[in-house]
C-alpha cells in the first residue's frame, strides 16, 4: 500500500514541475520564488522518499518469488502474487 502512496507522491511532484516549466512564464518564476531551490527541495524529498522504501519493496519482491516458485502451495498463486505487490 505504501508503494502506491509513494507512485501518486512521485507522479503529483512530477506533474508539478511540468506545469511550472509549462504553463508559467519564467518572469513570474523569478520575482515570485527561487524555481531553483522549489526544485532543489522536491528532488531531496524525492530521493528521501526512494530510499525510505527501498526494504519494503525488497521484501515484496522476494514474497512474489516465492508465489512464483511454489504455486502448489495457493488456491491462486496469481493472486498470492498480486497480493505481494501491494
Amino acid at each position: 500500500m505504501l508503494s502506491i502512496l509513494t507512485f501518486a507522491c512521485q507522479t503529483v511532484l512530477i506533474a508539478e514541475v511540468l506545469v511550472q516549466l509549462i504553463v508559467f512564464e519564467t518572469e513570474q518564476l523569478t520575482t515570485n520564488i527561487n524555481f531553483s531551490s522549489v526544485i532543489f527541495a522536491r528532488f531531496i524529498c524525492a530521493t528521501i522518499l526512494h530510499l525510505s522504501l527501498t526494504e519494503e519493496i525488497y521484501s515484496g519482491m522476494e514474497r512474489m518469488k516465492y508465489a512464483c516458485n511454489h504455486p502448489y502451495k495457493f488456491h491462486s498463486w496469481q493472486l498470492a502474487f498480486l497480493t505481494a505487490w501491494c
